[in-house]
């Protein structure tokens, strides 16, 4: 009961943060007007590698090591996520006459990245299976990110010393609040740690693991009135104008490989940990090879 009532807080949260525009909202316009639906169009390929990035930021984050809370246990944690972006791509700036991000269109600069603080529940079930529920703030944004996990321990406590908790880890994460698309993440992890009790009362554990995110991101309607992209392989406009959508890319078109660093403390009921998530982006979808995210979690754990 106390698991639900906490995800309906979640949701009504979500109701307040979404009602306002913020700096770090987007629009697609400046990424120029597809010529095909093909992943080589120009317009296309900027679209995609934008998808792919914010992909990253707003995927849940692995925030707990392999070792399960237990059939009674229950977790509350805040986390502070920073996910840097390739600001200085033309898929992040747009043109010159419509960029990307809603600060540069006031004459502000493109951010290097988003702040994303993130409320988490976790509820420990039976069988050494944990269910989490988490939403984050896209700060500056009228975003939010929603994700569901499940983590399932497939040897913990039960072997020998020195042998580390695996657990396998699967979520889904559905972004919120962006005008122009809608975004999906599926993700299956291995994670393992190793937890070390230090004079009877701290228990460390630090946390290792690596997975593969898979994204579905479709366009919403596009309005370019009165600007209609010219030369489908820059990003100038003339006048015109249309309406037009960007292609749905499916889960095989978009993929990332994700490394998991961490480490947590707990003492009594109170805990803390940070988190350094590494992902891998092949080298066809044009986007930035190598994105890093960092993330600082506190919390009560019952």
């Amino acid at each position: 009961m106390v698991f639900v009532r906490l995800a309906a807080l979640l949701v009504a949260f979500l109701g307040a943060s979404v009602a306002h525009a913020g700096p770090r909202d987007f629009s697609l316009i400046g990424l120029g007007r597809p010529q095909s639906n093909e992943l080589s169009d120009p317009s296309v390929a900027r679209y995609r590698a934008l998808a792919t990035e914010l992909a990253f930021v707003v995927g849940p984050r692995v925030l707990a090591g392999a070792d399960s809370l237990g059939a009674a246990g229950f977790e509350l944690a805040f986390a502070l996520n920073y996910t840097g972006i390739s600001g200085s791509a033309d898929y992040w700036q747009g043109s010159p006459s419509a960029p990307v991000f809603e600060s540069a269109v006031s004459g502000g600069t493109t951010p290097g990245g988003f702040w994303s603080p993130t409320l988490q529940v976790r509820k420990g079930l039976p069988f050494s299976t944990d269910l989490a529920l988490s939403m984050a703030y896209l700060g500056s944004s009228s975003m939010v990110a929603l994700g569901l996990d499940a983590k399932v321990g497939l040897f913990e406590a039960y072997l020998p010393r020195y042998v580390p908790d695996v657990a396998l880890r699967a979520a889904v994460g559905h972004l919120v609040g962006a005008s122009e698309l809608t975004q999906t993440t599926l993700e299956f992890d291995v994670l393992a740690s190793y937890t070390i009790i230090w004079k009877a009362a701290v228990r460390l554990t630090p946390s290792l693991g690596i997975g593969r995110m898979l994204v579905r991101t479709s366009s919403g309607v596009l309005d370019a009135t009165p600007a209609e992209v010219v030369d489908p392989a820059d990003q100038t406009f003339a006048p015109g104008g249309s309406l037009y959508r960007f292609p749905t890319l499916g889960f095989g078109d978009n993929h990332i490989t994700r490394l998991f660093l961490g480490c947590h403390a707990v003492y009594g009921f109170g805990f803390a940990g940070y988190f350094l998530d590494l992902g891998f982006v092949p080298s066809g979808i044009g986007a930035a090879s190598t994105h890093v995210s960092h993330t600082l979690k506190v919390g009560l754990n019952i």
